[in-house]
């Protein structure tokens, strides 16, 4: 396995960081694209254009940019598979993931959709994984964040975690294209 924090809105760092992975593992068999962020201000009165910029950047085109630059070696390899975060605001928007958060997370399904629709001939498949709430630092941007007892009762980093690693496990012959996973406690 091979890890690295980036920008992944920073294309020049994903292209140097494919290329690194490339020429230290000879192939690239798994991409996971679960970069995140969000605004405090969400609503359409009080998101600016800077904000949309900023999350839109991360959520949508991060994804975008990632996938665009690990196709050429899977094509070549004619096999390989992509994992996206999105959310369940990409499934069905909400008040509390905001108007940009929701749209670049419904964009997160298109381009999964897109890139099963497209690239499944040259051996490629793609998963989109649209957890409810996580407890990530991202709750830490809501306006007005869940209170202290829902963070155990939310969905854990680990439980992500078990779920993309059965993903990566399958066989070439399985795809499961979209993934619903949330937490059992509807309300805190």
């Amino acid at each position: 396995m091979h890890f690295r924090a980036l920008d992944v809105a920073d294309n020049a760092a994903v292209e140097r960081w494919v290329a690194d992975a490339r020429e230290a593992f000879g192939r690239i068999d798994v991409l996971v694209n679960s970069a995140g962020t969000n605004a405090p201000t969400r609503t359409w009165e009080n998101t600016g254009l800077e904000s949309w910029n900023e999350v839109i950047a991360t959520n949508l085109t991060g994804v975008f940019q990632c996938t665009r630059a690990v196709l050429p070696t899977m094509r070549a390899q004619q096999d390989g598979l992509v994992i996206n975060v999105s959310s369940m605001a990409g499934v069905r928007a909400s008040l509390v993931s905001g108007v940009a958060y929701s749209a670049s997370k419904f964009g997160v399904v298109s381009l999964t959709q897109s890139l099963n629709i497209e690239e499944w001939r040259n051996g490629i498949r793609a998963t989109v994984v649209c957890p409810g709430e996580v407890n990530t630092p991202i709750m830490e941007k809501r306006p007005n964040r869940p209170p202290m007892h829902a963070y155990p009762l939310m969905l854990q980093s680990e439980d992500l975690g078990a779920t993309i690693a059965f993903l990566a496990m399958l066989p070439p012959r399985a795809l499961i294209e979209e993934v619903l996973i949330r937490p059992t406690v509807r309300e805190y």
